[in-house]
């Protein structure tokens, strides 16, 4: 992402960082290995994600989706009047740990990950825009605000979950064992 011309960086701090994506052709089939949780809140357009693990999910404009570490995906990107437009947030372990360590949960016993679609709401929609406002030009202390930045969404979205979903899904992540190489190879030999 670092590297490509369509993406910029809002704020960074290794691989904990907010990127903001412009595309304006459609991209199909584009196949890759999600290695930090990322989280992606779709500003313009139309996003598509389909993972060997779990159900195919469409996200539409103004929507998100959690897609855990560890897995493997396939996307599919559609422009709306000739333009993509995405927020993508990378979420080191450190940080989910930290925002976990806020909540009162009882222990929950890890399922296998998979892509989630996330509540949204005005204050979410609102929060991004001044991100996007505000760190156009990549300030100089990003390492450091990153992480509040990072904290801040992760607050916002269990705000906007008060049935504790996002909370506990978020909690399951932190809890999951570490996968076996070889079953994931199994499992995706073919990519």
């Amino acid at each position: 992402f670092f590297e490509n011309p369509e993406v910029k960086i809002l704020l960074a701090d290794g691989h904990s960082c907010i990127l903001h994506k412009r595309l304006t052709q459609s991209v199909r089939g584009k196949e890759g290995f999600v290695s930090t949780h990322a989280i992606t809140f779709v500003r313009r357009g139309r996003l598509r994600v389909e993972c060997t693990e779990g159900p195919f999910l469409e996200i539409p404009e103004g929507g998100m989706v959690l897609l855990p570490k560890g897995i493997y995906t396939v996307t599919d990107i559609f422009p709306v009047s000739g333009d993509f437009e995405a927020v993508m947030f990378f979420l080191e372990k450190s940080t989910l740990e930290t925002f976990v360590e806020t909540l009162d949960l009882p222990p929950v016993r890890a399922s296998a990950a998979t892509p989630v679609l996330l509540e949204t709401n005005e204050t979410i929609s609102n929060f991004i825009h001044f991100l996007l406002e505000t760190y156009q030009n990549n300030p100089k202390n990003a390492r450091y605000l990153v992480h509040l930045k990072l904290s801040e969404l992760l607050h916002l979205l269990d705000a906007a979950s008060p049935d504790g979903r996002f909370a506990a899904t978020v909690s399951n992540l932190n809890n999951r064992e570490r996968r076996s190489l070889r079953d994931f190879m199994e499992v995706n030999f073919s990519r």
